[in-house]
């Protein structure tokens, strides 16, 4: 009965749906929208920024445990070292972005991915397990800074509604990094014997990642001239 009454009650208190207009979407609005990201100048830096420093991100990700195991740390000790790895990237997003939020998310930018390639080119230096721990808190935690303040600098440059497609078009350059970064690190270990090489080469794309972010800001302050002059033209 107190089933049946309830039903009731709600029956009567029921009100028709109000249809909402779905947002048209085709694929000459992609194409539109992709159109007005990359025609920006700052799109191609961005996209190389993207491109080198996931060459760099995922370097040790992938081959900190053969890195490890290969300097006689154990499986079970290698796997815990890319556990605090992931951590600390973890804890560093968080106190990166509150760093961003205060200070600027492309100073944190650039003083991540400076931070993480002497990381990465001191790495071969870390041949016990005690060494090879402080990198991966390290290399971890500036990885952090990264992942934290990048979507945010690319956001930066575009209007509120291509920020989207702005960064799913950029981000094309991290997956391509991200593919290519492992894979070229495999095989320059093969090719050498060694991850010296291999960590160098990574060390410098972040370190060119960085170079090409103050390319930005000569973009930047051209651009607000540029604005200017139009401004003081039309007065």
């Amino acid at each position: 009965i107190n089933a049946e009454y309830m039903g009731a009650v709600a029956t009567l208190l029921l009100k028709k749906r109000v249809k909402t207009q779905s947002a048209s979407f085709s694929l000459m609005d992609t194409l539109s929208s992709v159109k007005k990201v990359a025609k920006r100048p700052e799109f191609v830096i961005l996209w190389l920024v993207a491109f080198f420093q996931a060459y760099g991100f995922f370097t040790p990700i992938v081959h900190l445990f053969n890195y490890s195991t290969k300097h006689d740390v154990s499986n079970t000790n290698a796997s815990y070292l890319l556990s605090i790895l992931g951590f600390a990237d973890a804890v560093g997003n968080i106190i990166w972005g509150m760093v961003g939020d205060k200070y600027g998310r492309m100073m944190v930018l650039r003083i991540s991915l400076f931070a993480s390639g002497v990381c990465l080119c001191l790495w071969p230096l870390c041949t016990q397990f005690s060494t090879i721990l402080i990198f991966s808190i390290f290399v971890g935690f500036f990885n952090g800074g990264v992942l934290a303040a990048f979507p945010s600098v690319i956001a930066s440059f575009y209007v509120p509604e291509l920020i989207g497609p702005a960064i799913s078009f950029v981000f094309t350059g991290w997956g391509l990094g991200s593919v290519a970064g492992p894979i070229l690190t495999g095989a320059l270990y093969d090719s050498t014997g060694a991850y010296v090489v291999p960590a160098e080469v990574g060390g410098f794309a972040f370190i060119l990642a960085m170079a090409l972010t103050l390319i930005l800001l000569f973009v930047h302050v051209f651009k607000t001239s540029e604005s200017l002059q139009i401004i003081q033209s039309n007065k």
